[in-house]
């Protein structure tokens, strides 16, 4: 393997659902309550993750069905993500080249990857107006590295993000934990 594109949450940072449970907690509301207005909302989160509405519209809307205040709701969502520094590392130690593909929660106003230093280039969803598993994406994030599909190692921790990549040509890892990322790592590069 020549390239590696690499998913955020779940792979390069901690699961999202920890964060949302987290969130929930410190907001005071049922565990399960934000993962329920975003499946209510699937629209709304594909549609912000397209880039196709905006941070404070996705605010608004969840905010009013939580009862809760919309003003930085996403960054209070994500506040509990954590980068999985082993797994950075390992990345790292490839020395391949490297991109961050993820679906993002919006740019503006609140950006989740300026918090952390991941040393390579982040294609965010929203910043292109397509998201996965759109087959498009994929391609952009193998021409970033400026790698043919065919050479790149695709790793994300949802079996239904693996299949467009598949289809490209990439080999892919399904990432079940950061053992298992690893492990891949060190055995393609």
């Amino acid at each position: 393997m020549k390239g590696l594109i690499i998913d955020f949450g779940g792979v390069l940072s901690t699961p999202f659902e920890d964060s949302a449970k987290a969130f929930c907690k410190r907001e005071g509301i049922e565990p399960n309550a934000l993962t329920n207005a975003l499946k209510t909302n699937a629209a709304l989160v594909s549609d912000l993750e397209r880039g196709a509405t905006t941070q404070q519209h996705f605010n608004e809307v969840i905010g009013l069905q939580l009862k809760l205040f919309p003003d930085d709701l996403v960054e209070r969502i994500t506040r509990g993500i954590a980068l999985r520094e082993d797994v950075v590392r390992a990345v790292h130690n490839t020395r391949a080249k490297a991109v961050v593909l993820t679906n993002s929660l919006g740019s503006e106003p609140f950006d989740l990857y300026e918090r952390f230093d991941l040393d390579m280039d982040v294609i965010a969803s929203d910043r292109y107006r397509m998201r996965k598993p759109e087959p498009e994406i994929y391609a952009l994030a193998a021409a970033t590295i400026k790698t043919d599909p065919k050479d790149c190692l695709y790793v994300d921790d949802s079996a239904k993000f693996l299949e467009p990549a598949s289809a490209l040509g990439m080999t892919t890892v399904l990432a079940t934990s950061p053992e298992v990322t690893i492990k891949a790592l060190a055995e393609y590069f």
